[in-house]
């Protein structure tokens, strides 16, 4: 199938294929210090949506892009089969894919035609009107104090893993660092006498965080007395593996699989650790702005979210502990033992 021809800005772009296009695409993120992971998650979608047009019978060329290339991928996703088929922490559900996983696809097919129309490959911003899914919004549940300590628990602290996972677990839960954050963090970058730390996060932007006594005692622990020496001799990661290689993104998915089993939390996983850290530093009384540096977010509107979670957390919390719901009182209109039988009517003035 093919859509209507759109002309191009240069003569030789009409004939430039999509794959090519593409890959061009992938470079300039690559320019704009586009994380590792935000690079791959983009070419896996643009590299998904190119199969499924070639078994389509689209034509592959960039000339001939229309808004239909993006319309009937869209609508294909939609009716796409078992959720979290292949996910490591999710169990497999029908009914599709989840509307924020479609709203991540085509938001990428949006940037990729507004980079395309911007760097003079087409004549349009093909994908303009391309539709966004209607997003539901979603609660997180973010770790219980009983989750942590069986998290906290299964990692070996006696152990030179073990203590590595303990201590990765308990600085994650108390600074909310990124997984590729943890695994990036070197030794010459850490302040102990100030307990704080130099990360360089996303789009290698650099932030100062801190951290508590607690995540200090963990991790002088693990490198005084269980890291191994490194492979490398110039290399000072802090977290280091059973070789002495850096940790690498794989890794940490690997342990938080593992200690998922063992704890008997399902749904652990790095992300979650950062979640229940914002949570609970805002319960705890932390601002929202303090929060947002802390966190690395560019957008303070980011970071509220964790004010809703927050207080769906206090008022779950309420709802479960409110002291006169679990205080044995007898209930309005019933008679107590000692004045069965016997009624009193009051005059009210």
């Amino acid at each position: 199938m093919k859509g209507k021809t759109k002309s191009v800005r240069s003569p030789g772009m009409a004939n430039l294929t999509l794959e090519a296009a593409c890959r061009h695409y992938l470079l300039a993120k690559k320019r704009e210090n586009c994380s590792e992971g935000t690079i791959a998650l983009y070419g896996s979608w643009l590299s998904r949506w190119r199969k499924f047009l070639k078994t389509e019978g689209f034509s592959e060329n960039l000339g001939d892009l229309t808004l239909a290339y993006g319309r009937r991928f869209s609508h294909h996703l939609h009716g796409v089969g078992e959720r979290f088929a292949s996910h490591p922490f999710a169990e497999p559900k029908s009914g599709g894919l989840s509307c924020h996983t479609i709203h991540q696809a085509i938001r990428i097919l949006r940037s990729f035609g507004n980079w395309l129309y911007r760097n003079d490959y087409t004549e349009t911003h093909i994908f303009q009107d391309l539709e966004l899914p209607r997003l539901k919004k979603r609660m997180i549940e973010v770790l219980t104090e009983d989750e942590i300590h069986a998290i906290l628990k299964a990692a070996d602290e006696d152990t030179m893993l073990g203590a590595r996972n303990y201590a990765l677990l308990v600085l994650g839960l108390d600074t909310g660092l990124r997984q590729g954050e943890m695994c990036g963090l070197r030794l010459r970058d850490v302040n102990w006498d100030q307990r704080i730390m130099k990360v360089n996060g996303k789009g290698d932007k650099e932030r100062f965080v801190p951290f508590g006594a607690t995540a200090e005692a963990a991790l002088r622990r693990y490198v005084d007395i269980y890291r191994p020496e490194p492979y490398y001799t110039q290399d000072d990661s802090v977290f280091l593996s059973n070789v002495g290689t850096q940790v690498t993104g794989n890794g940490v998915i690997q342990l938080m699989r593992r200690l998922s089993e063992s704890s008997g939390v399902r749904r652990l996983h790095c992300h979650l650790l950062r979640h229940t850290f914002a949570v609970n530093y805002l319960i705890n009384g932390g601002d929202i702005v303090t929060l947002q540096m802390i966190l690395g977010h560019e957008d303070l509107e980011t970071t509220r979210i964790y004010l809703q979670l927050a207080q769906s957390h206090v008022t779950l919390q309420h709802n479960r502990f409110s002291p006169m719901d679990n205080m044995k009182m007898d209930r309005p209109g019933r008679r107590s033992n000692g004045n069965r039988g016997r009624r009193k009517a009051r005059r009210i003035r």
